[in-house]
């Protein structure tokens, strides 16, 4: 195994492992097929879905809410008026609120993939398909685990390392 600052060499084969960013807005449900399929050829996928505490969903709402109602205030002192958007994001936030009183809990989603190829340019190539989709088939980012391939080639394989965050 060789481990560069941009991919991973593994074998015959060179790898590139980057970070799903969910997308922050509504999008349909098979984006990320659409976005995988884009990048034609080997890649390993793997999702990670982790149960938010209620505590801290809570308090997360809470400050949001505190936020949009004192960016409200500004914008009504301002402009003498609240945005449709800023109206919006304190209805979901409400909404949100609710929905956890009810009991249903947040997640947060870790996501993987790792593309593989033969060759380093073959790989450039995909990689570079891949980003673009990403942002066309729902407006995921993804970022390159640069120095970290190797852990997360190790990570997305069925048989790899966890994903858990670091004891403190």
């Amino acid at each position: 195994m060789v481990n560069e600052r941009l991919y991973v060499a593994v074998d015959s084969a060179v790898h590139r492992a980057y970070q799903v960013n969910w997308p922050t807005r509504p999008v349909a449900g098979d984006w990320m097929w659409a976005m995988l399929a884009a990048a034609d050829g080997p890649k390993v996928t793997t999702v990670v879905f982790e149960p938010v505490s209620p505590s801290v969903s809570r308090h997360r709402i809470e400050m949001q809410l505190n936020r949009v109602g004192s960016d409200a205030t500004v914008e009504q002192h301002r402009k003498n008026r609240v945005s449709a958007r800023r109206s919006a994001m304190a209805t979901a936030l409400r909404a949100r609120e609710v929905e956890l009183v009810e009991g249903h809990m947040e997640m947060e989603v870790f996501g993987l993939v790792v593309v593989a190829e033969r060759d380093l340019p073959s790989l450039e190539r995909r990689c570079g398909a891949l980003e673009r989709d990403a942002i066309r088939c729902g407006g995921a980012r993804l970022r390159p685990l640069d120095t970290l391939h190797d852990a997360g080639w190790a990570a997305a394989l069925p048989v790899g390392l966890p994903v858990g965050r670091p004891s403190e």
